[in-house]
């Protein structure tokens, strides 16, 4: 994957979710290793609540240079 591209949609479902915490994790359906965060505005803007682990979710992924890694960028359910 190549930094900030944002043209591949991923789809992964939630691992983990925490409303009072304000953020979450998703493992990528193609690589099973990778999880990305989600934090919890982007949760409500999708709708996501504490009962949707394992749910399905799309998602583009950025690469945030200061943290060096990547970010859940346009989370849909």
């Amino acid at each position: 994957m190549r930094m900030s591209d944002t043209s591949y949609i991923h789809t992964g479902k939630i691992k983990f979710y925490n409303e009072e915490k304000g953020y979450g994790f998703i493992i990528d359906d193609d690589d099973h290793d990778e999880e990305y965060f989600f934090n919890k505005t982007q949760a409500f803007n999708a709708g996501i609540g504490p009962k949707d682990i394992g749910a399905s979710v799309s998602y583009l992924l950025d690469y945030d240079k200061e943290k060096h890694r990547y970010k859940v960028i346009n989370l849909e359910m």
